[in-house]
């Protein structure tokens, strides 16, 4: 598997540990991703135990400025969805840092 982990690899990953087709696994995610995001657009929160909990969170209208330009600009009022890693995944990744770290000494 590649470093990132896409559709396509969730999806033969799921049919070598189900022993399904590829046909049949990868509806199965594109399903699994549609119901996430319909979650998220209607309750503004989708909790997956043991992995997050995703957030819509709010942004108001404000007053930005072009970098290059230096004008001024009015952004926008706009949700963007935000990512909280349950406990399990944060310690699963110090576990994951403390052990690259020995392994620079070792």
């Amino acid at each position: 598997m590649s470093d990132t982990l896409i559709r396509r690899s969730l999806a033969e990953h799921i049919s070598e540990e189900m022993g399904l087709s590829f046909s049949k696994a990868l509806p199965l995610i594109d399903l699994l991703f549609d119901q996430m995001i319909e979650g998220i657009v209607r309750d503004e929160r989708l909790t997956l135990p043991h992995f997050g909990t995703f957030r819509v969170l709010s942004k108001k209208e404000r007053l930005g400025r072009n970098p290059r330009t230096k004008k001024v600009a009015t952004i926008s009022a706009r949700k963007r969805v935000s990512f909280k890693a349950s406990q399990k995944v944060k310690l699963s990744l110090e576990i994951q840092i403390k052990e690259s770290d020995r392994s620079r000494y070792f």
